[in-house]
Formats: structure tokens, sequence, C-alpha cells
């Protein structure tokens, strides 16, 4: 996922994502990842890192991610978020989340659903559902 950095001087979905991840880490590392047994590390520049992106979107979004991840792995294993800020693409600065994880991964279907080259099942549920 990818956000803006805030406009200069703006006040408008301008939030510290260095800061919300420390806060959601505080709430949902121990009972998501240790204590199942599965290692977590953020991965991070220094200093602040500032977004424009609706907070609340951007919460779900990682917990979601998180949930997945925790509900896939195993004792042992391990989930890292990414942060790379500086990311620069068509003329403008990014700042760039990943949420990456040692687990089996998705199966050939389901990957060839979420990148659209799987056909169509002819009948029964639709949709890319990721959890």
């Amino acid at each position: 996922m990818r956000c803006a950095p805030p406009a200069p001087n703006s006040t408008d979905d301008s939030l510290r994502l260095d800061l919300l991840l420390q806060e959601m880490a505080h709430l949902y590392v121990e009972p998501l990842f240790r204590a199942r047994g599965i290692a977590y590390r953020l991965q991070a520049p220094p200093g602040e890192i500032l977004v424009r992106c609706p907070r609340g979107i951007l919460k779900l979004l990682i917990l979601n991610l998180w949930k997945n991840a925790a509900e896939a792995l195993s004792t042992g294993q391990h989930v890292t978020t990414h942060i790379l800020d500086s990311v620069h693409e068509g003329g403008q600065a990014f700042c760039q989340l990943s949420i990456e994880d040692d687990g089996p991964g998705l199966p050939e279907i389901a990957m060839a659903r979420l990148q659209g080259t799987a056909a169509p099942a002819a009948s029964g549920p639709r949709g890319l559902g990721l959890g």
C-alpha cells in the first residue's frame, strides 16, 4: 500500500504512520502473534513518517492483513511490517507499507483469481475475499 505524504501545511487526513503502527502493535502483537509463538518485527526508517490517508481505513487494512498472517502461520514463523519512505513514482513521493510473512502463501488458483487471470466459475460464490 502506498500513501501520499501530506501537502505542506495540510491538516486533512494527515497522520504519523510510525505512531499508528506503534499503537497498533501495542494492542495486537501479543494476542495475534506472540501468544501463538509467531515473531513480529517492524522495519521502519527513524523519525516521523507523515502520510495522508484516512486513519480508520488504514487501521482496518493493517489489522486485516495481520489477522490473515496470524491465521496462516504456525509457531516459529515470522511477520514483518515494512515502511519505506521517499518512494518515488510518476514524479511523486510516497510512503510504502508492506506486510510480509514466511507462511505457505496462497494456493495457485487463489493467486490467479487475485491477479484476474483465472476463469470465473460458472456458478457458486464470487469475489476475492481475503479474509
